[in-house]
């Protein structure tokens, strides 16, 4: 088992509930100094500029790339995250396409987004032929 660092944003959004819901399921030791830790996993990766570049080079790094928008991406931005960075994590094959085009052939691992069903459950009947999809997400677009 490895010893993860796994800052927070602190933004009381999405970034800071799932991980907090990883850090409770995991069978890993979440620790709370990054230079007690085996990996560095920043699911947010806009938090990177928190810690010396010295430390995220000292050891493995996980960055997460929650979506590119490919007229606004910084390729410069995410060549730099590449330097630190030994795997990214992306949600979905889009990203990872768009992503894969800037980095090269880094290493990218596509792990869809989960559904925590002790938060989100059906509470009545099922109706067999139907399916609702829905999408809960902050607009940072405007």
């Amino acid at each position: 088992m490895a010893r993860v660092f796994i800052p927070k944003p602190g933004e009381d959004w999405v970034c800071d509930t799932i991980i907090d819901e990883f850090s409770a399921a995991t069978e890993h030791e979440i620790v709370h100094d990054p230079r007690d830790a085996d990996v560095i996993f920043l699911y947010a990766k806009w938090i990177a500029n928190r810690f010396p570049i010295g430390l995220l080079t000292s050891r493995p790094v996980i960055t997460t790339v929650h979506h590119i928008v490919p007229s606004k991406a910084n390729p410069s931005e995410l060549q730099w995250f590449a330097g630190f960075t030994d795997i990214f994590h992306v949600p979905n094959s889009f990203t990872e396409r768009t992503l894969r085009g800037i980095v090269g052939d880094k290493r990218i691992e596509v792990i869809p987004y989960w559904v925590n069903d002790k938060r989100w459950y059906v509470d009545g009947p099922v109706v067999d032929d139907k399916m609702v999809l829905a999408s809960f997400q902050r607009d940072t677009e405007g």
